[in-house]
C-alpha cells in the first residue's frame, strides 16, 4: 500500500464522523438549470451565507456535478456550488466535508468517496441559503 493510498484512507476515515447518508436523486448529467430544480422542490435562493454550522448538517441532495443541496436541521437548506465539477456526487452514498472553523465555508471542501476507496475533493465556490417562496 502506497503512502498516498494510506493517506487517502486516513483522510476518508477521519471525515466519517462528519459523513451523512444520502443518495443521488438523478443520473449524471451536464449542469442543470438550478432555478428549475429549486422550483420543482418549492425552494428559491435567499442569500449568500458565509458558513453552515457543521453539527447541523444532516442530509444532502444531488443537483448536478456543480451543485448539491445540504440540509441543516429542520427546514434549513443550502445550495452549495463547486468551483469545478464533482462527478462522484451522482453515485455517492455518503459525503463528508473538511472544516477548520466548526462550520462549512467557501474555503472548505466536500469529500466524496469514489470507486476503489479513492477520495474526490470538491472545492466549494459559494453557499446560498434557500427558502420556500412564502418565507
Amino acid at each position: 500500500m502506497t503512502v498516498q493510498s494510506k493517506f487517502l484512507k486516513l483522510l476518508v476515515a477521519s471525515l466519517m464522523p462528519f459523513a451523512f447518508a444520502g443518495c443521488a436523486q438523478s443520473p449524471e448529467r451536464e449542469q442543470a438549470d438550478v432555478d428549475s430544480v429549486l422550483t420543482d422542490m418549492a425552494l428559491v435562493k435567499d442569500r449568500t451565507v458565509q458558513s453552515i454550522r457543521d453539527y447541523r448538517i444532516d442530509g444532502w441532495r444531488y443537483v448536478d456535478p456543480y451543485n448539491v443541496i445540504l440540509t441543516a436541521g429542520r427546514d434549513e437548506d443550502y445550495l452549495v456550488s463547486f468551483m469545478t465539477p464533482c462527478f462522484g456526487l451522482s453515485s455517492a452514498f455518503a459525503i463528508g466535508f473538511t472544516s477548520t472553523t466548526g462550520g462549512v465555508t467557501e474555503f472548505d471542501d466536500i469529500v466524496v468517496e469514489g470507486p476503489g476507496g479513492t477520495a474526490e475533493v470538491c472545492s466549494i465556490k459559494e453557499i446560498v441559503r434557500l427558502r420556500t417562496p412564502t418565507d
